[in-house]
């Protein structure tokens, strides 16, 4: 991972200076997400060299992270019970976050110990707030503790991808979790509330999660179509659908970017000496086929990866 000085994309006003990253491996970009409240894992879902660059800003009360990443990806993790977050794709790729669809002018707050379940598809630029929930009090940053700063905080999410201040998103996400992380805390007043339960939430998410938990769990055995759809409660035919609408993906091209992921992430940790093994762990019964797989999806052979990293 390389930094180098920037500012951060909108954080106009007061220029605010934050550090810019380019990441080799998913992991960094988890290790600096879970430095600043926030679990994840993140996963490449389709092939090419995948390319990751980030900014990280602080902003008093909050910290800033925006991360650019060529190809689709799965985010899944969850956040801190001290720490609420708010995210946001930045660019004209659709988001689906929890089973609810994002869009440039339409952000997602998710509470303290709240659950991340995403996929993004490729181009994706997304930008997230984290922010400790007991220093979430909009006096804090505006200055005032009357409802006429509550209804500009709102006022200011609610207007979506007009806004050209990052800092107006951290103002947003103090009042709309004002208090220890309530989201509705000022909805009565102002008449806006971000993305909650109480919105339509996709038909396809519970079957996707299903699905999703039971290859969490079995990555390394092997799955057929029959008790997957099973384990989702699902038709195979629906849950081709749900695949397709929220990852893009069909469920067996998933598995298989989830197996090659698995295999990459131990490739790449050092721990591991033997390709083989690496393979075997991850789900491949055929060495020969998944170094031709690997290399498809990675651009390089998984031995490359492992000398790499050795």
């Amino acid at each position: 991972m390389s930094a180098e000085t920037c500012c951060l994309t909108g954080m106009d006003r007061g220029a605010i200076e934050s550090s810019c990253f380019h990441f080799r491996r998913l992991r960094d970009v988890e290790a600096m997400a879970e430095r600043h409240g926030w679990t994840t894992v993140l996963r490449q879902l389709e092939p090419g060299s995948l390319r990751l660059r980030g900014s990280l800003a602080t902003t008093g009360t909050a910290t800033v992270l925006e991360v650019v990443a060529s190809h689709r990806l799965e985010i899944r993790g969850q956040v801190k019970r001290d720490t609420v977050a708010l995210l946001l794709p930045r660019s004209g790729t659709e988001l689906w976050l929890n089973g609810y669809s994002l869009t440039p002018n339409r952000a997602m707050v998710v509470p303290a110990g709240g659950t991340i379940a995403a996929w993004s598809g490729g181009g994706a630029r997304v930008l997230i707030i984290l922010a400790p929930a007991s220093s979430l009090q909009c006096e804090l940053l505006f200055g005032a503790e009357d409802e006429r700063s509550l209804k500009a905080g709102n006022s200011l999410l609610a207007r979506g991808a007009g806004m050209g201040d990052v800092g107006d998103w951290v103002r947003a996400l103090s009042c709309a979790t004002h208090g220890a992380g309530a989201l509705n805390a000022c909805s009565g007043a102002t008449g806006w509330r971000p993305v909650t339960n109480t919105d339509r939430q996709s038909r396809s998410f519970p079957v996707i999660s299903r699905a999703v938990d039971y290859v969490d769990s079995n990555l390394g055995r092997t799955i057929s179509s029959a008790k997957l759809s099973d384990a989702a409660a699902s038709s195979l035919s629906k849950l081709e659908r749900a695949f397709r609408q929220e990852l893009g993906l069909t469920p067996s091209a998933y598995i298989r970017a989830r197996r090659l992921h698995a295999a990459r992430r131990e490739l790449q940790s050092g721990r591991s000496r033997q390709v083989a093994a690496v393979a075997f762990d991850s789900g491949f019964r055929h060495l020969g086929r998944f170094s031709g797989a690997y290399r498809s999806y990675f651009g390089e052979l998984p031995s490359e990866t492992l000398r790499a990293f050795a």
